[in-house]
C-alpha cells in the first residue's frame, strides 16, 4: 500500500505502518530515547509498504524532514517494506551527516538485506554511538587514542625510574665527600645516608608505572 510521506507525531521516534516491527516498536523508541539523553543525537525511523508522492526514498525521507522540522542533530531513516526501498541520513552540517553513507552501508543494509527490520533500526543506532564516540560507524575504533595512552604511561615510567635512579647518584655522591672531609674543613662530617638498592629503585619504578596505568 503506497504511502504519501508520513506525519510524525509529537513524542514518537518510530513511525510502523507497515506493521512488520510488532513488540520491537516500544524497545525502539526507547533505545533511541536513551541515544539522545545519551549523546544528544536523535533518530527518526519510518516504515511503510511504498513510497509514494515522491516515489523516491530520498525525495521521500527530505519530505518526511520538512514536515517534522528536524534539526541538526536529527537523522532519519524510512525502509519501503515491500518495493525494499531504504534511505537514511542525517541532516546536513550535523555530525551525522559526512558518516551517514557508511552507516547505512556497514550498519543498516546488512540487516535489511535480511528483513530484520529492528536490527536496521538498531545498526542506525550503534552507527550514531560510533561517530559521536570517535569511532568508526562499522564499529571500530582507532587505536591512535589507546597508543597514546600506553606512550604516556610509559613515558611517566621512564621519567619516575631516571628521577630516583639520578637521586641515588646524588646520595652516592654526598656519601662520598663526607667520607673523604676531615675535621674542621667544612665542619663534622655530614651523617652517612644508607644507599638505595638497585632492585628497590625498580619495584618503585614499576610501582609508578601501575600508578600511571591506573590514572
Amino acid at each position: 500500500m503506497a504511502e504519501s510521506p508520513v506525519t510524525i507525531p509529537p513524542g514518537d521516534f518510530v513511525v510502523d505502518s507497515s506493521g512488520v516491527l510488532g513488540s520491537d516498536e516500544t524497545r525502539l523508541e526507547s533505545e533511541i530515547k536513551e541515544l539522545r539523553s545519551n549523546t544528544g543525537l536523535n533518530l527518526f525511523a519510518i516504515f511503510v509498504d511504498e513510497f509514494s508522492n515522491p516515489d523516491q526514498a530520498d525525495q521521500w525521507a527530505a519530505e518526511v524532514a520538512n514536515q517534522k522540522g528536524l534539526g541538526s542533530a536529527d537523522s532519519i531513516l524510512v525502509v519501503a517494506t515491500e518495493t525494499r526501498q531504504a534511505y537514511f541520513a542525517g541532516a546536513e552540517g550535523g555530525p551525522i551527516a559526512k558518516a551517514d553513507t557508511e552507516i547505512y552501508s556497514s550498519q543498516i543494509s546488512p540487516a535489511l538485506s535480511e528483513k530484520n527490520w529492528a536490527g536496521a533500526v538498531e545498526g542506525a543506532i550503534a552507527g550514531m554511538r560510533s561517530v559521536e564516540g570517535g569511532g568508526s560507524p562499522d564499529g571500530s575504533s582507532s587505536g591512535g587514542g589507546f597508543l597514546t595512552v600506553v606512550l604516556a604511561i610509559g613515558a611517566v615510567a621512564v621519567v619516575g625510574f631516571l628521577f630516583l635512579s639520578r637521586r641515588s647518584k646524588k646520595k652516592t655522591a654526598q656519601l662520598g665527600q663526607s667520607q673523604g672531609q676531615h675535621p674542621g674543613q667544612y665542619g663534622a662530617p655530614a651523617p652517612q645516608q644508607q644507599l638505595v638498592p638497585l632492585d628497590k629503585l625498580r619495584l618503585q619504578a614499576d610501582q609508578l608505572l601501575v600508578a600511571a596505568d591506573d590514572s
